[in-house]
Parts: structure tokens; sequence; C-alpha cells
């Protein structure tokens, strides 16, 4: 007997995906067709894991890039009025990545055997995010399919390029740093023992600004290495952490309590949040899919549960507004949405959220790396001065003996 992987539909139309032991692929149909199932998909135990394996290796080295740029282009060729199968025929030619060519091969393919677009994509979810597949699922619902690509291909460059203007913003800050601290290890294990051995063999008696260098200097070369390594194993062992949801609930509890990190962490959350919220919201998608949905989009546990208590409010028929009133998302957030609600434009209200979150982590990233790279700069240079001064402070008291 083998195990058989199916995805089948009922007469009503509803999707089940299960396994079941059979002899041959022949028999394994007849028992699902028995059951009143039609097949959709039917693959051996083996061909699943191999299936597994080939999509963890061809995905590899597909950007996020290529996906924008790949839902741009099926956006602007759909509104053309080109059928989606021919679509991916063309894109699959036309991209220059190998890998994503394969998999939109694949996709394609998995359309024409009767899967919905929203359901081949889905194979896909290290590509294609929980949001990705609930908007293309409302696109083909409503029948709005290339608005709502165009909409997440506009959604997906905002939050690319929010990401990266993060990154870039502490590229140098991160750059300085480590070059500062390379520069002051190396002159704390290779020049100032020289310099300083020269003062010990005179047996000068030593200022103290100079023997706590020379303290330095000696603990950087004994145990600096067990230091770095002590460093790499705590670094790892905090990820590892991250892992277990009680840790990670704590430390996120503790970055939203910290003035700096609470207003990163919260506003790139909101404007994640709020954006999918809108979007779904305005493509006509129930407001509680859609919460869950942009709840997906969350990186913080804490305001991941925060919006699971609202969702299980507004089910019991209170409004978002009142829902998210005792969480962490900023007043300002959470009077638009109440305004929104009241008026009927709430995806609106959303969108525009949304923007001014992501308008206030910039200025803020801003901010930040303007103010830190001064800051290092007088850091660094204090440093660099007190190890001179250690030098300098028993040459002065020499001159100062012969004087």
């Amino acid at each position: 007997m083998t195990v058989f992987h199916y995805e089948a539909s009922d007469k009503k139309g509803r999707i089940t995906k299960h396994t079941i032991e059979a002899d041959s692929f022949k028999h394994a149909r007849n028992l699902l067709q028995e059951q009143g199932l039609f097949v959709l998909d039917l693959k051996a135990e083996q061909d699943v894991q191999k299936n597994s394996l080939w999509k963890q290796h061809i995905v590899q080295n597909i950007s996020k890039i290529h996906i924008i740029d790949f839902t741009r282009q099926f956006a602007t060729l759909l509104d053309s009025g080109l059928p989606i199968d021919q679509i991916f025929s063309l894109l699959s030619k036309e991209l220059d990545h190998k890998n994503f060519q394969q998999v939109l091969s694949q996709i394609k393919s998995d359309i024409n055997s009767g899967l919905s677009l929203s359901k081949a994509l889905g194979k896909y979810p290290n590509l294609f995010s929980n949001l990705y597949i609930s908007l293309v699922e409302a696109g083909q619902e409503s029948g709005k399919l290339d608005v709502i690509m165009l909409q997440l291909a506009d959604y997906l460059e905002e939050q690319q390029k929010l990401k990266e203007q993060i990154q870039h913003a502490f590229t140098y800050p991160i750059i300085v740093s480590v070059i500062a601290i390379g520069i002051i290890i190396y002159l704390m294990t290779n020049i100032v023992p020289k310099i300083v051995d020269v003062f010990i063999r005179n047996k000068q008696n030593l200022p103290l600004l100079t023997k706590i260098m020379i303290f330095i200097s000696d603990f950087i070369r004994n145990y600096g290495i067990y230091c770095g390594i002590g460093i790499i194993i705590l670094g790892f062992t905090f990820n590892q952490a991250l892992k277990n949801n009680k840790f990670a609930y704590a430390w996120h509890n503790i970055i939203l309590n910290l003035p700096i990190t609470k207003k990163l962490s919260l506003g790139s959350n909101s404007a994640r949040f709020s954006s999918t919220l809108g979007i779904l919201t305005k493509a006509g998608v129930p407001i509680l899919r859609s919460l869950q949905a942009g709840n997906n989009t969350v990186g913080n546990l804490v305001l991941k549960k925060e919006i699971e208590s609202a969702i299980e409010q507004v089910k019991q028929g209170n409004s978002l507004a009142s829902a998210l009133k005792d969480s962490h998302f900023p007043n300002i957030m959470l009077h638009l949405i109440k305004t929104g609600e009241s008026t009927g434009k709430l995806a609106k209200m959303l969108i525009k959220i949304s923007e001014q979150q992501s308008q206030q982590i910039r200025r803020y990233t801003l901010f930040l790396t303007t103010l830190m790279e001064p800051l290092l700069v007088v850091l660094m240079g204090g440093v660099v001065m007190l190890i001179v001064l250690g030098v300098l402070l028993p040459i002065m008291e020499i001159n100062q003996f012969i004087s």
C-alpha cells in the first residue's frame, strides 16, 4: 500500500486536503470518487517529498524584487486583456531569473490542470505571502483581479522601499562603528603594549589612566578571543530562544516599552497592518478575513495577540475601533479607524494611516541616524584620545622630572 496526498472537491465545492492509502493512482482515484469527491490533485508520498525538496531548491535566490516585478507585469498584461495562462507563458519566457521561470511554468501547468490562480500560487508560501494569496483570491471572486494586482504591486513596492530606506539609514553608522572598534582593538593589542613596555622596563611609576589602559590591553590580548566566541554563542542562544513563544513574547513586550524601539516596531507594524487591512477591505474581502490576513503581516507577538483579541470582539459585534482601544496601536490610528467606520470610508482611512505611519518611520529613522553619526564620531574620538593620553602622560612626567 502507498500513501497518496490528495486535494479534492466535494459536491458543494468545498476543498479538502488529506492523505489516503491505496495500491495505485487508479485505486486511489476510485476510492475518492466512491466518497463523492472530485480529485483536483493526487500525488504519491515519495513524489510529494521530492516536490517539496525541489521547491526548497528552486525558490532560492528569488528575491522580493522579482516578486514585485512579476506582480506589476502580471497586472499590466491582465489589464490589457490577455488570459492568465498566456500571461504566465509570456512571463516565464521573458523573465531573466531561470528559477523563477521554472516556478511560473509550474504555476501555469497547475492552472491548466484545473487549479485556481490563488491555489497555484499558494503552493509556494516562501514566495507568495498569505496577504498575496488572499488578495488574488479576493480579486478572482470580485472580478477585479487586475485592479487588485496593481494595488498589491504598489503595496509591495512601498514596503520594500521602506525596508531598504531603514537598512540604508543604519548602514553608515554600523560601518563606522565596526571600523572604529577594529582600529581601537588594533591599537590596544599591537601599538600600546610596545610603547608601555618601555615604561615598565624602566620601572617608572605609571599614572592611573595608563594602568587602566594596560589592564584593558592585557585583557583583550588574553581573553579577547574567548569574549568573541562568548558573544557569538550568546547571539546564537538568543536567536534560538526567540523560537520559544513565551520568550519571544516577553522580548517583544520589552521592545514595545523602550522609547526608541517602540517607535520603530510600532510604526512599521502599524503601517503593514493598516495597509493590508485597507487593501483587502477596499477589495471587498470580509472584515474578519481581512483582519486575519493583516495579523499575519504583524511581526510583534504582543500586537498579534491584541489583534487576535480584537478579532474575537469584532465577531461578537463590536466595532474595530473599540476592539483595538486597549492595544498598543497609536491613538491617532484608532481615531481614524473610528472615523472611517462612522463615515463608511474605512478602507480609505486605513490606507491613510499606513501612509502616515510610513512617513513617521522615515522621519524618525532619519532623525536617529543624523543624531548617531556625530555621537559616534565624538565617542570614538574620545576613546582614541584616552588611549593617546594613557601613552603621553608617562612621557610628560619624564619630561617634568628631567626639567
